[in-house]
């Protein structure tokens, strides 16, 4: 179980960073594949384990670019008191109404994700302030 928590982690780490994604492996995972995974109360703990990979990747990935240039964009702005399981309901609802609208969700799961933080947690919501 913590191997896969870590594996996870290292995924959603990579899937946030758009030159990272695309210089290193991603994950295989669908985005159906990921959605069973979230639905499944005995597996939940997998699905925070991504989402808060990919969150801690996208908050240090835009801390690091600020470190080396003095400016960056934050990808998305979780409110630092957020917890996970209410992470994975945004998420999880963000991706079903995308796929009810018909929108071709292939491709690595983390470029899904990461949208979806977007979507959910966009930085320019006042309620999630205008940096992470």
């Amino acid at each position: 179980m913590r191997k896969a928590l870590l594996a996870l982690f290292a995924m959603g780490c990579v899937a946030t960073h758009p030159a990272l994604a695309s210089e290193h492996r991603l994950s295989k995972m669908s985005v159906g594949g990921f959605l069973r995974i979230c639905n499944d109360p005995g597996k939940s703990a997998l699905c925070d384990a991504y989402l808060a990979g990919v969150a801690d990747g996208g908050a240090l990935t835009y801390l690091s670019s600020i470190n080396r240039t003095g400016e960056g964009e934050a990808a998305f702005c979780i409110p630092s008191d957020e917890k996970t399981s209410a992470m994975r309901s945004k998420v999880v609802r963000w991706i079903l109404n995308q796929q009810r609208q018909k929108s071709n969700l292939s491709g690595p799961v983390g470029k899904t994700v990461v949208a979806a933080l977007h979507g959910a947690y966009p930085c320019n919501d006042a309620r999630n302030g205008a940096a992470p």
